[in-house]
């Protein structure tokens, strides 16, 4: 859940940047305020229970040959979007990846809710997508990919943590 918390904050920040002045500061204080939400409905359950057990090595092994070709799938992407001038694809693209990279953890990690995960991941990047081919403004764009990407993490992060909790 933490990995889900800081990720969440990290797509807010990037999603909100297109805004300024006091909306702006106040956007950062609810992103800021969600981060520390999820983190401390994390803490609690931890402190209602042991922590889960930490899944096998195969397990962690072939979690991280999915996460080494997310972000191998992420580089490429960066890489062809700014050598063709399209940056501002990228956060369209990096999301659609990011979302598609859940699929297989959905069964790897036995959390059928990664499958929701994806499906608003990769909707977002979608959306975003067809605005920006459209015409629609990058700012938009990035922002219509990044916010609902943070929403969507953060929502995943507290329904896993609830589940867990109800599981006692």
């Amino acid at each position: 859940m933490i990995i889900l918390a800081v990720f969440g904050l990290a797509w807010w920040m990037v999603g909100i940047s297109v805004v300024t002045g006091l909306l702006a500061a106040v956007a950062v204080v609810l992103g800021l305020a969600a981060t520390v939400g999820v983190l401390l409905l994390a803490r609690r359950a931890v402190a209602q229970g042991a922590p889960p057990s930490p899944p096998d090595g195969a397990v962690m092994r072939r979690f991280g040959w999915i996460n080494i070709a997310q972000w191998a799938a992420i580089a490429a992407t960066v890489a062809v979007c700014v050598a063709c001038g399209a940056s501002s694809w990228i956060p369209v693209l990096v999301v659609f990846i990011v979302g598609v990279h859940f699929l297989p953890l959905a069964t790897l990690f036995r959390q059928p809710e990664y499958r929701v995960t994806a499906a608003l991941l990769i909707a977002a990047g979608g959306v975003a997508g067809v605005v920006g081919a459209a015409g629609g403004p990058p700012t938009v764009v990035r922002a219509m990919a990044c916010i609902p990407t943070a929403l969507a993490l953060w929502g995943s992060a507290v329904w896993l943590l609830g589940r867990r909790t109800d599981a006692r």
